[in-house]
């Protein structure tokens, strides 16, 4: 009996990985983990059994899950790998123990009621509150908003239209969001039949690339000049060309910077607007001040630009808890700018009357705060820039699905604009 119990738990929790590991082809085993799962959660065990096999099925689906920020403090961050161990063990164990916790009270719940309805009922309600904790509050006692969104069990479904269509019939009933109807999709398709959208894909890397903003900015116009903008000029009433978070990783509002936008101008028709992520330096009280930026650029001039709201802790910001800390420092921030928050928390580009919300990179975990912005200023499309360049490719397919996701949550088109590919997620109506 123990050692079938024990059995289940590791399949369980191995489906639950590899559902998210080989998301594109596996996806669907997340059903069979949660199958399993309930089966588990409904026996008779002692308490000490019941705790053990949530901290081993919490160890398993953080472990394989989080291999993605191995890889990140490994080739990317200037932490001692001793260090980085201690980290990652502790996460392990805290995650382990709040899944034994998960697994104790769920235990407790479910044995209560007899009726197997109900039963089903309270699994997935237990089941809902302990990843809304984990989206939301992984490590509260970091930052208060300091979540892990992309280990949502919905996220691997995300690509199955029959998933889709009953988050869509949910929003009829008010279960879900519902930003989209059949007006918005003439509105898009019309936008669409009007401006041409082409990517341009980075040709710099955004971490250690050792070129100044000249030679930079130079092989961004190569690349701008080989895309033949000019056959598009007649055809379209506007060209939109658009580019990932840090495409351009230099503070382009600066003076020194000019010269490049008038580099660019020569090569981009008078009908083209270029929104590129990049950065914005300003002085603020006498204190100068960084920002991950979206600029709108025409004809050589900066038009407008949104600021990044919600900064990615020891990337961008540092957490209030560590901020006097050096490990803090070490991990990522070591030698590097720290991003401000913006005054400017509500900023919306229109482009033909077509109001368009621009988010950068964690900013779409903010489900909330998105769906509020595009409903006071009726947003019919959000532009997600991110630099996905960072991540394993397994990793950057989880982000893609939870695009889907959101998309279909919020019932409004997202255009995905990695470092590898642009992508137009719609609802499925």
């Amino acid at each position: 009996m123990k050692q079938n119990t024990l059995l289940k738990t590791i399949i369980s929790g191995l489906l639950f990985s590899f559902a998210f590991l080989f998301i594109d082809y596996l996806g669907f085993l997340i059903i069979f983990s949660l199958i399993i799962l309930y089966k588990i959660l409904t026996k008779n065990l002692s308490t000490k059994k019941i705790i053990s096999y949530g901290f081993i099925w919490g160890i398993i689906i953080f472990g394989t899950h989080l291999i993605w920020l191995y890889e990140l403090f490994i080739s990317k961050s200037s932490c001692n790998i001793y260090i980085f161990f201690i980290i990652y063990i502790f996460l392990l164990f805290y995650s382990g123990a709040l899944s034994a916790i998960y697994f104790y009270l769920s235990n407790k719940i479910l044995l209560y009621f007899k009726n197997i309805y109900l039963k089903i009922l309270l699994f997935f309600i237990n089941l809902y509150l302990f990843f809304y904790f984990i989206i939301n509050y992984y490590l509260f006692f970091i930052d208060k908003n300091f979540g892990y969104p992309f280990i949502n069990p919905l996220i691997p479904l995300a690509r199955y239209k029959l998933f889709l269509s009953l988050i869509n019939v949910l929003s009829v009933f008010g279960i879900t969001s519902s930003l989209w109807d059949n007006s918005n999709k003439i509105n898009l398709d019309n936008f669409f039949k009007n401006n041409k959208i082409i990517y341009v894909k980075p040709v710099i890397s955004s971490f250690n690339n050792n070129y100044n903003a000249n030679t930079a900015g130079l092989l961004v116009y190569n690349e701008l000049a080989s895309l033949n903008l000019e056959q598009y000029k007649n055809k379209y009433k506007n060209i939109i060309l658009v580019s990932p978070e840090t495409f351009f990783p230099y503070f382009l509002n600066l003076d020194n910077k000019q010269d490049i936008l008038k580099l660019w101008a020569n090569i981009l028709p008078n009908n083209s607007m270029f929104l590129l992520g990049s950065q914005r330096e300003c002085c603020d009280n006498n204190k100068t001040k960084y920002f991950q930026t979206v600029y709108r650029v025409e004809q050589g001039r900066i038009i407008e630009y949104y600021d990044k709201k919600h900064r990615v802790w020891f990337v961008e910001k540092n957490p209030r808890l560590l901020k006097n800390l050096n490990l803090n420092n070490i991990l990522y921030l070591d030698e590097k700018n720290k991003f401000s928050k913006p005054k400017n928390l509500n900023k919306i580009f229109k482009i033909n009357n077509f109001n368009i919300a621009v988010y950068i990179c964690s900013e779409l975990f903010f489900l909330k705060d998105i769906k509020q912005e595009c409903e006071q200023n009726r947003v019919k499309l959000i532009f997600f820039l991110v630099n996905d360049s960072w991540f394993l490719n397994y990793f950057k397919k989880n982000m893609q699905n939870f695009v889907y996701l959101i998309s279909n949550r919020l019932n409004i088109p997202i255009l995905y604009v990695g470092h590898k590919e642009m992508l137009l997620v719609k609802p499925i109506l």
